[in-house]
Order: structure tokens, then C-alpha cells, then sequence
């Protein structure tokens, strides 16, 4: 038992010590920048603010349906930015859609354009010398959310440092001249942009035009000058003065090698910017508001009523007639549960979206989902879970057709948003589920809108019938599956389309006191 003490003892001293040596650094020099408001001699500016005056207290809406057009969005944006890009992301991929995109920045900012990029730390390992390189340009800066002090053995300072680490920006905007944003469920990658070969996402992203777009900027100053946001040269060593013209060099190697062309295809093809530079796009004008955990979060520095997610639970418990919910990640708990129940009971329609076991990249939240799953159908909650072997993504509001697949091997759900009484609709980054509301950061917009909510109502329907299983209690008290685009008379008495250790893993991991961090 000594020997057990003396262990622990050193144990805890060495954490202790490598605590206080790989301490955060103190914020002793980091440039203050803000938004900058004066846009004189943005095409963007002169072709929005006239369309602004017309719509006063309104906002300009387009919905990305299609992960192309997405990506396309935000390069071709980038190609018309004439003063400032803010881009704030949990994920940012080197791979070739990320590359694209970087290129992209890299080039606007050749033409003077200021460009702030605010990316998470949790999912740059090995990414290093990349953001140091994009960090070298006189006109960009890089800055990370929350950084990990030990760059090669993250694990080690999980251990050191688990309570802040285990805090994220979940946030994702793309803003250009304080005039539109891109905000939504996307972050920036290959399977967000429909070019992964292994791995499609079902997502969706608005494009704002508005004060919503001020109020993002807004926040994006908020959290650019949060404690928690580090400029990379206080968390890496600084690199030489060539690092800039070796990443070109890089650059220029990787997009020969690679499909840039099928993009550039992708680039030239779509004109929903030269349309809105023209003022011919069509935008639905509604009102518009953004909601968005305080950064502070990040530290745990925060109260209840300062959460997003509060905002989000007060819209839920005052619907009165249906609730449409997608969230590729659901783990209600016991409060969620409580409302949703009691939300059904009183009369009002619950139907949930959210991924099945064969689609589920996170099988721990699977196990947090499942507790609760017979519970909120026994009080007349309507359950779907997404099938992995198709991939429809939100791209149909227009046409509501599953017919366009994508040839990727699995698919999966990650779009969060939800309608309320077809009135009102929410887009943006915030998953129904304890990690969102408690510990990560978050945004998202609240649309007021008949049309677009219908609209969105529609593809709801078009993947619950087509794309998803049906779980239910059967006569029996046993859960089932059935399959409403499949053969009706089949049942399922286990996880459709699953294996065995997939099923006894979720399970296990069912009896771990960790719903707190799923």
C-alpha cells in the first residue's frame, strides 16, 4: 500500500510538472484586428447594400443544397472579396477541397485582401507546418481555438490539461467584406463537398446577406479575441522566411497531381456569385437571428441562461404543432427526453432524424442515443435513423429527388437543423446532444420563414421515407425496425444492417458512466 501511495504520488507530480512546463502561454503579444466596416471599393458592398436598403430588418437567404455548390460558394466568394475573409472552423482538411480552398485565400490575399483564419486545435495533428506556412503570408493570420501545448503526443496532454482540451468550437462561417457569410453544418473537407470516395456527409449551409453577416462578424471578433484563441507563432516555433514560397511550391505540385480539374469544372459552372454580384440571385428576404455560445465557454466560464442550447430548448417547449428535428449526433439525456415526451403527449408532432448504427461514425453516441430511444417512442416521439448505404444529400429542397447518388461506399448524416410548426427553421453547427450543449461552442441561425421551412419540412419527409429505418415497440414490448422504402412486411429485431461486435461494443460502451461527454 506505501509503494501504491508513493506511485500516485509521483504520478500526480510528474502531470504536475508537465503541466506548468507545457503550460498555455500568456497572451504577452498577439495584434488586435477587428472587422473592418469600410468596404469603399467592394464589388460585394456595391451589389448587397442597395438589396439591404430594399429589405429593411430583412436578410437574404440562399440555401447550399449540394456539397459542390457549397464548396464552390465559398472559392468563388473568396475570388470576389475585396477587403476581408474571416473563416472559423472545427475542421479543416488538407486534403483536396481544403487545398482548394487555401489556394484560394492564398490568392486573395496576394490582392490585399486581410484574411483571419480561427480553426480548432483538436483536429490539426500533423497539420503544423501547413497553417505556419498559410501563417507566413503578411496578409493572413492564423490563430487556434484552445491549442494543445504538446503538439506530438497529444494524448500526454490530454492527461495534463483533459477539462479545457475536452472544450471545442464546434463554429463554422465563412465571411467575406462584412457583407455574406456561409454558415451552417459544414466544415471544410472532402466528404463535406461531396468528393470523399469512402465517406459522403448529408449536410446543409446557408448563405446570408444582411445584418446577420455584421452580427457574424461580430461574434467572429468576439471569439478572435477571446482568451482562448492563440496566434500560432505563440504555440509553434517561428519558421524561416522561405516557408511561404515552399508551400506554393508544394501547392502547385499537389494540384497538378490530384482532380483540381474536375473542380475547376465545378468553379466555372456555377454563377450563383456572378448572379449575386449582379443582384439576379435569387434570395428569400426573412427575418433572421443569430444565436451563439459566448467563447468563454471554452473555459467553463459560463451560466446556463448564457447557452445556446438554452435558447434552442425555450423554441422547443413553445411549438405547438410539429417539430422536425435532424441531428446527425443525439443523445437527449434525461432533460431532453423530459421535453420531447412531454412535447408528444400534449399533442404536438415529434419526428427525430438522426443516424443509425450503420451510419454512425461516433458508436459511443450511438450508445448515448439508444438509451433513451424506447422511452421517447413509448411517448409517441417518431424515431428515424439514416441508412449508410445511400447517400441523398440535403440538395433537394427544390426538387425533393433521392435520385442523385454520389458512388461513395458509406454515407452519413451530418446536417443540424431542425423546423419548428413550419414556420421557423434552424441551421448551423449545434447536434442535440450533451456535448454541444455543455461544452463546446456553437452557432447557428434561427430563419422565420413558411416557405423555407415547408421546404425544409419536405426533405425531412423525402429521407425519412426513403433513406431511413423506422425503429417502434412492437405488441411485445420488443424493439423493431421496419424499412418504409423497403418491403413492408420485414422486421428487424437487431440494428438493421449491422454485425454482431458493432452491436456489443455500443452495448459495453452503454454501461460507462460517460454520457456527459458524448
Amino acid at each position: 500500500m506505501i509503494w501504491l501511495a508513493w506511485s500516485i504520488l509521483f504520478a500526480a507530480a510528474g502531470l504536475f510538472g508537465l503541466r506548468q512546463i507545457f503550460a498555455v502561454p500568456r497572451h504577452l503579444s498577439r495584434p488586435e484586428s477587428l472587422v473592418i466596416t469600410q468596404i469603399a471599393g467592394s464589388a460585394l458592398g456595391s451589389a448587397l447594400e442597395p438589396l439591404v436598403a430594399q429589405h429593411s430588418g430583412l436578410d437574404g437567404i440562399y440555401t447550399l443544397r449540394r456539397g459542390e455548390e457549397a464548396f464552390a460558394a465559398r472559392a468563388l466568394l473568396a475570388r470576389a472579396a475585396s477587403v476581408s475573409i474571416d473563416a472559423q472552423y472545427y475542421i479543416w482538411h488538407h486534403d483536396l477541397s481544403g487545398t482548394l480552398l487555401l489556394n484560394e485565400l492564398l490568392h486573395a490575399a496576394d490582392r490585399g485582401v486581410r484574411v483571419r483564419l480561427l480553426i480548432d486545435d483538436n483536429t490539426t495533428g500533423g497539420q503544423d507546418r501547413v497553417w505556419q506556412q498559410i501563417d507566413a503570408h503578411p496578409q493572413i493570420e492564423v490563430r487556434l481555438f484552445n491549442p494543445f501545448t504538446i503538439r506530438r503526443l497529444r494524448l500526454l496532454n490530454f492527461l495534463t490539461d483533459f477539462f479545457r482540451l475536452n472544450r471545442r468550437m464546434h463554429n463554422k462561417s465563412f465571411t467575406v467584406d462584412n457583407q455574406v457569410t456561409i454558415v451552417g453544418g459544414r466544415n471544410v473537407g472532402d466528404e463535406y463537398f461531396s468528393a470523399a470516395r469512402l465517406m459522403q456527409y448529408s449536410d446543409l449551409d446557408v448563405m446570408v446577406v444582411g445584418a446577420v453577416a455584421q452580427d457574424v462578424s461580430a461574434q467572429f471578433d468576439h471569439y478572435w479575441s477571446s482568451i482562448s484563441a492563440h496566434p500560432i507563432e505563440n504555440i509553434l516555433k517561428p519558421v524561416e522566411s522561405s516557408a511561404l514560397s515552399e508551400y506554393r511550391a508544394q501547392l502547385k505540385l499537389k494540384l497538378v497531381e490530384n482532380r483540381s480539374a474536375a473542380y475547376a469544372d465545378i468553379l466555372r459552372e456555377t454563377v450563383l456569385i456572378d448572379q449575386l454580384l449582379a443582384g439576379t440571385l435569387t434570395l428569400e428576404w426573412m427575418p433572421a437571428r443569430l444565436v451563439v455560445d459566448p467563447p468563454v465557454k471554452g473555459l467553463r466560464h459560463i451560466a446556463n441562461d448564457k447557452l445556446l442550447a438554452t435558447q434552442i430548448l425555450s423554441a422547443f417547449r413553445q411549438t405547438k404543432i410539429e417539430i422536425c428535428l435532424t441531428s446527425a449526433y443525439f443523445v437527449p439525456a434525461r432533460a431532453g427526453t423530459r421535453i420531447f415526451c412531454a412535447l408528444a403527449r400534449r399533442g404536438c408532432k415529434v419526428r427525430i432524424l438522426t443516424n443509425s448504427l450503420s451510419s454512425n461514425e461516433v458508436l459511443p453516441v450511438q450508445a448515448g442515443y439508444a438509451r433513451y430511444r424506447r422511452k421517447l417512442i413509448k411517448a409517441g416521439v417518431d424515431l428515424f435513423e439514416f441508412k449508410s448505404e445511400y447517400f441523398s444529400p440535403v440538395d433537394s429542397l427544390s426538387t425533393v429527388s433521392p435520385e442523385k447518388w454520389f458512388g461513395a461506399s458509406r454515407a452519413s448524416l451530418h446536417a443540424k437543423m431542425f423546423t419548428l410548426d413550419r414556420s421557423r427553421v434552424f441551421v448551423g453547427s449545434f447536434n442535440f446532444d450533451p456535448r454541444s450543449i455543455y461544452l463546446n461552442c456553437e452557432m447557428g441561425i434561427f430563419l422565420e420563414s413558411e416557405s423555407l421551412a415547408g421546404e425544409v419540412a419536405k426533405v425531412f419527409d423525402m429521407m425519412t421515407e426513403l433513406q431511413s429505418f423506422h425503429p417502434k415497440i412492437d405488441a411485445n414490448e420488443k424493439l423493431i425496425w421496419t424499412d418504409p422504402a423497403g418491403d413492408s412486411s420485414k422486421i428487424y429485431t437487431v440494428e438493421p444492417r449491422t454485425g454482431f461486435l458493432a452491436r456489443l461494443y455500443v452495448g459495453m460502451i452503454a454501461l460507462l458512466p460517460i454520457e456527459w461527454l458524448l
